[in-house]
């Protein structure tokens, strides 16, 4: 639960219907001592006490139990009953306000009858407010745009009136008053001279730019941007030919220097965690340096991002790579449909040394090094990394002990011979608590025996504190419920939060370095809804176009091919190619599941990385051929694969296609039954191209049994790689991903990783079986893992992972407009995957797949391989959605096969077999006889009555049951004479012999 106002005695609860009535009363916790409980009274509780004014926030989204809670203090009574069974009497100035958000002019009505308590509310309406109102708030705000207040409000009465002109009039304004003291702020803050006469050319075009960022930057559509600039160009007197170029045709100068970085207008002072020579490659594109230029203005206002845009526009890599470049620290969470407000802001969790330990490690580094020289210490501070890394958690709490006297002592010390200078007083207060947290892990350390649960910061939390920066990716797939604990924070650089999960009050110390971005896809894509509008219009929201005009294209395939003037042509080429293969995606392609295929800036970066990676191993042509294959063909069907590879040819290649076999990707070689067709072979040759780099993660999609999980299993075993599979379903949750919290031997509670996070961990090989058939909005919780940046963030733990670097993930699905219960992936994704559509495999391949693998002689397997093709030409009643696989599946074959190959040895025998196995399962005797027609026609048998199938199946079970008897009868012979003679009575007494069953 959080705050947005930071006033003395004021407190701020966003209400959702979420919300647990005891969190506002109080409950009882953990002590910091295992095994004890306190109680510990909630934010409404303390409020009541101390005499705080309380103001709940969308007090008609408040569950009943909530409502019930206020009841005693709203009708006069004054009085509060905790959860311990305690009557508070409410202090002297306690107060409750309440909120409630509408579109509508009146809301008097909206929440009349709706719980017992809306009649004990006093309402009060308040009003959008008007233009005159608006001009005092500015002139009140900011004194110095007084001379420009008239046309600032006006600017944004015509921006409304543009904005409901495009959608209708009957929706709501768009920019409010929030976005008008957003501009305000802007302009007032960056010294133009306003007062004296007419504004000079610059100046205008300097507000005019702001309000783009402001009012047009979020905007997606071509018309209402044109008609803006037209519109507000006039009030502010912009020139027609400047407008276009200030919006979009202007490429902003980027320079960096050791203490600053300038984008644009904006000038930003550099950390000294800054690091200068990052690796990672960032196109700077003209379209890209008007994004970070526009990201840089709002961090430098303190304003929160919101960016949308379709997927691979690389909205995540524009915060990155700002963030990187500035040396903060990005903490990035992955938000979905099972996304909770502890993943946010924390909770109650069970702890463990290692989660009391590893906030203290990192505390003491801090402290440490501000302290002490680094170098004269480095061989003490390698102990404690080597006692962190084994876990030895004992030994270093010892070693910060030895610090911690040595602390004391020079402080005692004073200004020593040794120390020119005393230690600051601010690093003495920090190491004071430090020690009181080291005393306080010690008596957790020695009774670690117990129980301990303890309150746990989120990472969120954790960042406000620290002044890091946060990304909340794919924000618009969490609960809005979830969304609105944080909204707090959203309301400039003094909003924050309060803790009331655990109890507090007070707010919490919002660093002035922490900034808030959120990416999300147009809820035009699967999966996808839109935000909140109460949450929605606190952020500066940009939209990021994947429209990239030739210089900027021909700028990102240059740093890669290189910008030699040799290359001049291929360049020109690879660009004609992106556009075209984006247009046929959009007119004429389709993929293994019938669907437009999606290309994007994402698929053209990986296929031009792949073709730099795998030159050294290839020639040029073969690489780049076989780079633009992997992420524009094998996704396709095949007649649109065909296209594909005709456009690739001839704008890549010049008409030439290299020739590549499977050896010259890997050695192959015979593993257990695994065959190797022609098919085969070539499946394998596209996955031996993803796993080249050992980056991509591959999504498999074909047709039931057409060995896509055994490609991945076979792959793994040649390689040496640990295969781990996953089967999804529908209500597959991300504790089966992640893991979850489970009993250990001795009764305590400890965190069990999940099958995915130990193979992130390990670097082995996953498999996510049957991906379609998980909830999409619980798939999209691993985006950041399938990514370019392969990290995966633990809530439970707090920690992020970055994969090891043999860690692959691959996924197989049905397609899923065939097959029924599969779901639709949103386009953002399955464009992180590398796609390979695994078409059925030949029927003139099973007869040596049969062969080979179930050992069954070929004038057999032939004919197996005849009766599937009959049976998979008529369609069973009640299996209608499972098309030609309603009598038999591929699967089917081999145990039939497998049958066969155990006891049989005619085509009677082979009939039979498959009699039993495809017949007897349908319900419908029709079905079954028209089974057994295709049997006898194929396998020339005169009789195949099920009478006498079952007559000789009895036969040979009871000649097994008797075989079991004399065994049995041997064995108790044996242990007879064995146990009562020990081998000296020979002439002892049989047991009784078994009748003879199989007579009877």
């Amino acid at each position: 639960m959080e705050t947005t106002v930071l006033v003395d005695e004021v407190l701020s609860l966003h209400m959702d219907e979420q919300i647990d009535g005891r969190t506002l009363l109080g409950s009882y916790v953990c002590s910091e001592q295992p095994g004890e409980f306190r109680w510990q009274p909630g934010s409404l509780t303390q409020a009541v006490i101390n005499g705080f004014w309380v103001l709940f926030e969308n007090i008609d989204q408040a569950p009943t139990d909530v409502q019930s809670i206020l009841l005693p203090l709203l009708d006069g009574g004054g009085s509060l009953v905790v959860g311990n069974g305690e009557v508070i009497r409410a202090a002297e100035g306690f107060r409750i306000f309440a909120t409630i958000s509408s579109s509508k002019p009146d809301i008097s009505r909206n929440v009349e009858g709706r719980d017992c308590i809306s009649a004990l509310w006093r309402r009060v309406m308040v009003q959008p407010p008007s233009c005159e109102d608006l001009l005092d708030i500015v002139n009140a705000w900011y004194p110095v745009l007084k001379p420009i207040a008239g046309i600032l409000t006006e600017t944004l009465e015509a921006v409304n009136g543009i904005y409901s002109g495009t959608r209708g009039v009957d929706l709501p304004s768009r920019f409010t008053t929030r976005d008008l003291l957003k501009w305000c702020k802007r302009i007032g803050g960056s010294g133009f001279i306003l007062s004296g006469g007419e504004l000079s050319a610059s100046t205008r075009n300097a507000i005019f730019l702001e309000a783009v960022d402001i009012f047009l930057a979020s905007s997606a559509s071509l018309g209402f941007r044109k008609t803006w600039l037209e519109n507000i160009g006039k009030i502010w007197a912009v020139p027609e030919y400047l407008e276009e170029t200030l919006y979009s045709l202007n490429k902003p100068v980027f320079m960096e220097s050791c203490t600053e970085i300038q984008i644009g207008r904006v000038c930003l002072q550099r950390c000294e965690a800054a690091r200068l020579n990052e690796n990672k490659l960032f196109v700077r594109t003209c379209s890209s340096l008007r994004a970070l230029e526009r990201i840089a203005c709002s961090v430098k206002w303190n304003e929160p991002v919101l960016l949308v845009g379709e997927t691979g526009t690389g909205k995540t890599t524009l915060v990155q790579n700002l963030a990187m470049k500035l040396g903060h620290k990005l903490t990035v969470l992955n938000l979905s449909q099972q996304s909770d407000v502890t993943d946010l802001l924390g909770g109650f969790k069970p702890t463990d040394l290692k989660s009391i330990c590893t906030p203290l490690y990192e505390e003491f580094e801090k402290l440490f090094f501000r302290t002490f020289p680094e170098k004269e210490n480095e061989d003490f501070i390698t102990s404690l990394k080597v006692q962190f890394r084994d876990r030895n958690w004992v030994k270093l709490l010892r070693g910060f002990d030895k610090v911690v006297k040595k602390v004391v002592e020079i402080r005692k010390e004073g200004s020593g011979s040794r120390r020119k200078t005393p230690l600051p007083k601010m690093i003495l207060t920090s190491w004071k608590d430090f020690a009181l947290k080291l005393q306080l892990a010690h008596r957790q350390a020695n009774a670690s025996s117990g129980m301990l649960f303890s309150f746990v910061e989120g990472a969120f939390v954790t960042a406000l504190r620290n002044g890091d920066w946060i990304l909340l990716d794919e924000v618009n797939l969490a609960p809005p419920e979830t969304l609105q604990r944080i909204i707090g924070v959203l309301d400039g650089q003094n909003g924050s939060l309060c803790l009331a999960e655990r109890g507090d009050v007070d707010y919490l110390c919002r660093h002035p370095d922490f900034r808030i971005f959120a990416c999300m896809n147009p809820a035009t894509d699967a999966g996808k809804r839109d935000l909140p509008y109460s949450l929605r219009s606190r952020f500066t929201e940009y939209y990021v176009d994947d429209v990239l005009d030739d210089d900027d294209l021909t700028l990102f395939v240059s740093q890669f091919i290189g910008d030699n003037p040799l290359n001049k042509d291929l360049v020109s080429s690879i660009v004609s190619f992106y556009k075209a293969a984006k247009k046929d995606s959009a007119e004429r392609l389709q993929d293994g599941a019938n669907q437009k295929p999606q290309y994007s800036l994402r698929s053209l970066f990986r296929a031009l990385e792949y073709t730099k990676k795998a030159r050294r191993k290839f020639k040029f042509q073969e690489a780049l051929y076989d780079g633009f294959c992997m992420f524009f063909k094998t996704l396709l069907d095949g007649p649109s694969a065909k296209a594909m590879d005709r456009m690739i040819v001839y704008h890549l290649l010049g008409g030439e296609r290299p020739s590549l076999y499977l050896k010259d990707y890997m050695d192959t070689r015979e593993y257990g039954n695994y065959v190797l067709t022609e098919s085969v072979q070539e499946h394998l040759k596209e996955l031996a191209k993803a796993i080249l780099i050992k980056r991509y993660p591959v999504l498999l999609q074909g047709p039931t049994s057409s060995g896509k999980t055994s490609l991945v299993q076979y792959l793994a075993a040649i390689t040496g790689h640990k295969c781990v599979r996953i089967n999804n379903h529908e209500h597959t949750d991300l504790q089966e991903y992640l893991g979850s919290y489970i009993t250990d031997p001795r009764g305590k509670l400890m965190f069990h990783e999940g099958l995915l996070v130990k193979a992130v961990r390990n670097g082995h090989w996953v498999v996510l079986d049957e991906l379609n058939l998980a909830p999409s909005d619980v798939l999209e919780a691993l985006n950041r893992l399938l990514d370019d940046n392969r990290e995966l963030f633990v809530p439970e733990l707090q920690e992020t992972i970055r994969a090891h670097p043999n860690f692959m993930l691959f996924a197989t699905q049905n397609p899923p407009t065939i097959y029924g219960g599969r779901k639709m992936l949103s386009r953002a994704f399955r464009n992180r995957f590398v796609e390979i559509h695994v078409d059925e495999i030949p029927e003139s391949e099973w007869s040596t797949i049969l062969r080979n693998r179930c050992k069954v002689p070929e004038s057999y397997s032939k004919k197996m391989v005849e009766v599937m093709k009959e049976l998979q030409l008529h369609r069973q009643g009640s299996k209608v959605f499972a098309g030609k696989h309603g009598f038999i599946t591929p699967r089917d074959l081999f145990r039939w096969a497998d049958r066969f190959r155990a006891d049989g040895s005619s085509y009677d025998d082979l009939a039979r077999d498959g009699y039993l196995l495809l017949a007897e399962r349908l319900r419908e005797e029709q079905e079954k006889k028209h089974v057994q027609e295709i049997l006898r026609k194929y396998l020339y048998v005169k009789t195949l009555e099920a009478d006498k199938i079952y007559e000789k199946v009895l036969l040979s079970l009871w000649e097994y049951v008797n075989y079991i008897q004399s065994c049995t009868f041997l064995l108790r012979y044996l242990h007879y004479h064995v146990d009562h003679n020990l081998g000296s009575s020979c002439n002892a007494p049989l047991p009784s012999q078994p009748e003879d069953r199989a007579k009877s």
